[in-house]
């Protein structure tokens, strides 16, 4: 069970990172409006109902899947940084 909850955790991180980048790649081209709406709609409706779900309505251990949230955040920092692409 630690290992699902760790592996939920991962990809909920990715996707609630990916749906922010969608919403403010929609602001930032200043497409207001239902796009936009949808975006927000999607990353907190949809995704924290999913986390509350997966928390409450399964069981599934908060410890492990916030280790799985925050190693995806990690590793997306990591795959971002430009002095990591260096080659000195």
């Amino acid at each position: 069970m630690l290992t699902l909850s760790l592996f939920a955790g991962a990809l909920w991180g990715l996707a609630n990172a990916w749906c922010l980048a969608r919403a403010v790649r929609c602001a930032m081209e200043g497409e207001r409006g239902w796009k936009l709406a949808g975006w927000v709609a999607a990353k907190l409706v949809g995704l924290y109902g999913l986390a509350a779900w997966m928390l409450i309505g399964l069981r599934l251990p908060a410890a492990a899947w916030m280790a799985g949230f925050t190693l995806s955040l990690v590793l997306l920092i990591l795959k971002m940084n430009p002095l990591a692409a260096r080659n000195d």
